[in-house]
């Protein structure tokens, strides 16, 4: 005989089963709210640029499809693969939002050089040369 599930389980079970596809929707949010925080800043910045908030609408839907698909990837990794694939947990979610979060950066890079600064690239190796002149500096004394 099968026991009914007691109805005060049910957001904890939800929750048991969602946890870790949580954390890659708010990765991919986050990242994605930064790159519409940053357009809203040309728009103010620039006078040739205008506000639409049919613009702003678009970055909110796709919130809602980076999320889904997501969620989407974690029930087929989940449920279809069970959860290894390659011996990497949950691999198919994580490859998804990797694509995702690449996009979004490369908007936020265009979004920066269009504001006048280097691209993220060229100041990561710039600053990795810091750190290298630094290091060598510190080493010869």
């Amino acid at each position: 005989m099968i026991e009914k599930t007691p109805y005060y389980l049910i957001p904890v079970i939800t929750m048991a089963l969602i946890s870790e596809f949580i954390g890659l929707s708010l990765l991919v949010t986050s990242i994605t709210l930064i790159d519409m925080l940053m357009g809203l800043y040309i728009v103010y910045k620039f006078e040739d640029c205008y506000f639409s908030l049919m613009r702003l609408m678009e970055g909110f839907f796709k919130i809602i499809l980076y999320s889904v698909a997501i969620f989407i990837s974690y029930l087929i990794s989940s449920l279809i693969i069970q959860g290894n694939l390659f011996e990497i947990k949950h691999l198919i979610p994580k490859v998804i939002t990797m694509i995702f979060v690449t996009l979004e950066v490369k908007s936020i890079d265009r979004k920066r050089v269009k504001l006048g600064e280097a691209p993220i690239l060229q100041t990561i190796r710039a600053s990795i040369k810091i750190v290298k002149e630094f290091y060598n500096y510190k080493k010869s004394k």
